[in-house]
């Protein structure tokens, strides 16, 4: 039996344009849709108009977030992620599964520039990583 021989899958080139700049330019796109829209699809966060600096909270009216005011001074510009401590970016990347789609995107845009790979940045790179994922993760499901 003959086997067909597949077409190898088109790729698409950009001349003269990183792929940081891309990822820039998409992240500030969608956030800017979010914000004109209030939704992507639609989701419960959209639904309930929730904002940027809307954290969840417990069935008892405690906060969901272990580190709700380092989310609270990121989120308004207060502190910048790359010079936030590690300890203070490691400890609140396990609340970033509590974080809405829009906060997320918000923490996105504000670092799609801030690249490194010093060892010094560890925590600030796991932390981005994990933006990265919980985003992807949620966007899919919208």
């Amino acid at each position: 039996a003959a086997f067909a021989r597949m077409a190898a899958p088109r790729r698409w080139k950009l001349p003269d344009i990183s792929e940081q700049k891309v990822l820039k330019l998409g992240i500030q796109r969608l956030r800017r849709r979010l914000d004109d829209d209030g939704e992507v699809g639609v989701g419960a966060a959209a639904a309930a108009g929730s904002s940027v600096q809307g954290f969840p909270r417990r069935k008892d009216g405690t906060p969901a977030l272990m580190t709700e005011s380092f989310f609270r001074r990121l989120l308004s510009g207060e502190v910048e992620l790359k010079v936030a401590c590690q300890s203070d970016v490691s400890a609140a990347q396990s609340d970033l599964r509590h974080l809405s789609c829009e906060q997320l995107l918000a923490i996105r845009a504000q670092t799609v520039d801030f690249l490194t790979i010093s060892d010094s940045h560890s925590a600030h790179c796991n932390f981005l990583s994990s933006v990265d994922g919980h985003l992807l993760e949620k966007l899919a499901c919208r």
